[in-house]
This record gives structure tokens, sequence and C-alpha cells, in this order.
């Protein structure tokens, strides 16, 4: 059976994201394929005291630290949901490894966070449906 993609991070959205596609995999009966994705930003200046080996290494355990995170975050939701099939990975942050990954398990759909630096570009070029889960709004702007 064809699986529900979630692509989550550490934005905002990602936990709605999460238990949108979890219950879409229960209510349809597919298997749950989660990837995370973390995006680092390096910082570019700073490094008269370290070097930037030293700094990248640093931001590297960042990124390994949130994909874990979301990943752990997308296990507790599944089981408490009793989803049996649920695969777990990690990808680069760029559109371009999640449509491969996309095309590569013959996703059903893809559902990812609003605020996920991917939403925009995997709605521009997608190898199937793409559920985009939440808002780009603050909540306080949403409100208003």
């Amino acid at each position: 059976m064809r699986p529900i993609l979630l692509v989550t991070d550490c934005s905002a959205g990602a936990c709605d994201a999460c238990h949108e596609a979890v219950e879409l995999a229960r209510a349809t009966g597919a298997p749950l394929l989660a990837v995370a994705v973390a995006h680092v930003t390096y910082p570019t200046v700073g490094y008269s005291v370290v070097g930037y080996s030293t700094v990248a290494a640093m931001m590297e355990e960042v990124r390994k630290q949130r994909t874990c995170e979301a990943l752990d975050e997308v296990e507790k939701a599944a089981g408490a949901a009793g989803l049996e099939r649920v695969t777990l990975r990690t990808a680069g942050p760029d559109a371009a490894a999640i449509r491969g990954l996309a095309i590569e398990s013959d996703a059903r759909m893809i559902v990812v966070p609003a605020r996920a630096r991917l939403a925009q570009e995997l709605l521009q070029d997608h190898p199937c449906p793409v559920l985009v889960v939440g808002s780009e709004q603050p909540a306080a702007a949403a409100v208003a």
C-alpha cells in the first residue's frame, strides 16, 4: 500500500502536520513514512575565537538533535494512534530529496507543515498531492 509521507521539522506547525498525517494513515490503513529535516543556519561571523570547523561540527550536532526530536514526536503520535507500519528517516533540507523519496516510495500524499521551508517548493513541483497543514501567519496575527 502507498504510504503517507510526513515531512516534519522543528517548526511551529510540525505537531499539527504530524497529527494530520497520523490520522490520515490510521483512517486509510496506509503506512506512515516520516522524514525529519532540520534547517540549521550557520553564522557568517564570529569565528575569531573558534574556528569554522568547530562551529560547523556544533551546528551539525544541533541538526542531528532536532531531527531526533522530530522523529521521537512522530513515533509517540503514531504509537498513540495504534499505527503499526511506521518508517522513520532523515533527509536533506531540500525539496529535491523529499520529491525523490516520494517517488521512490510511491507516496500517496505528502503532508508538510506550512512553516516548513520546503512547503512552497513542494507545492510548485510535486510527484503526488501535497497537504500543507497550518497557517503561515503567527498565532497572534491569525487571531486579529
